[in-house]
């Protein structure tokens, strides 16, 4: 190899060098950038700017509710937003609360410390605002559990317990063999829950529906005790003596509509009796 050559040779061996060095200069600043990048950042949302200094609610008039829940999150103001968040999303399945910000375990606890709310949603808002927004639960009917009553709303979430029956003028459910009942949750069967759920709510939803069409009838008021006893064979009975076969609880929006048909009637006026649903044709039949 000539004198040239080795020359030639050296300045390529010395430009390769200085590019090589050149990539690991670039690599290490990359490694030393992304995680002083990462660790500024985190820095910055976690630092007082997003304090939670304010807690707002929303749509809501409940004075009592609203007190009872500002006592649950006494403690909330003063703490970073994104923190008190994260420390509230338990799991990955609840991830997606966390990216909207929301507090799923405070939610949870608030729903069973106060049965009558629903729909709890506590949501952090930049940069230091807590949104609080619930909805009511309404008492709909008495559970008769081996005589003591339970008090639930529409869709079967016990709202409160050991109910004095003669205190209330809501309808009382008898029949149902009930494995569980807790504040805030909906009551468990020994036989189908879902059931019972939609059955009770189509019931009173109709009915509601019925005295809203008609005022006079009252129906709601009317409805002393429901038997869900068999399911295959649902019985009503009525204020002033007045027992309704419902059978099946099949076609229920037809069967109450003409249980309104034959209530409206003067017929049934002052009168004791019988009416069965199952009948294509149902008519009242006085108590002899």
């Amino acid at each position: 190899m000539t004198v040239v050559d080795n020359l030639c040779y050296t300045k390529i061996m010395n430009t390769q060098k200085i590019k090589d060095k050149k990539k690991i200069n670039k690599k290490i600043k990359i490694f030393i950038i992304i995680p002083v990048v990462i660790i500024v950042t985190v820095l910055f949302f976690l630092s007082p700017i997003f304090a939670v200094k304010n807690i707002v609610f929303i749509n809501e008039t409940d004075t009592s509710s609203k007190e009872e829940i500002l006592n649950i999150l006494e403690n909330v103001k003063g703490k970073n937003g994104f923190l008190y968040i994260y420390n509230n999303v338990s799991g990955i399945k609840n991830i997606d609360y966390f990216f909207s910000m929301r507090a799923k375990s405070i939610e949870d606890q608030i729903t069973l410390s106060l049965p009558k709310l629903k729909k709890v949603k506590i949501k952090y808002d930049f940069p230091g605002t807590l949104s609080v927004s619930f909805g009511q639960r309404y008492p709909e009917y008495l559970i008769d559990v081996s005589g003591s009553y339970i008090c639930a709303d529409i869709e079967g979430f016990i709202i409160d317990i050991d109910i004095n029956k003669d205190n209330s003028n809501l309808p009382i459910i008898k029949g149902l063999d009930i494995t569980e009942c807790k504040l805030g949750r909906q009551f468990q069967t020994e036989n189908g829950e879902e059931a019972v759920h939609s059955i009770l709510k189509n019931i009173f939803n109709k009915t509601k529906l019925i005295d809203k069409e008609n005022n006079k009838l009252k129906l709601l008021e009317r409805i002393e005790m429901i038997d869900i006893f068999d399911y295959n064979n649902i019985w009503m009975f009525l204020y002033g003596n007045v027992s309704v076969e419902i059978g099946k609880p099949d076609n229920l929006d037809h069967k109450i509509t003409q249980l309104k048909e034959i209530l409206l009637s003067d017929e049934i006026v002052g009168k004791q009796g019988h009416i069965d649903l199952k009948s294509p044709n149902p008519v009242f039949k006085e108590k002899q």
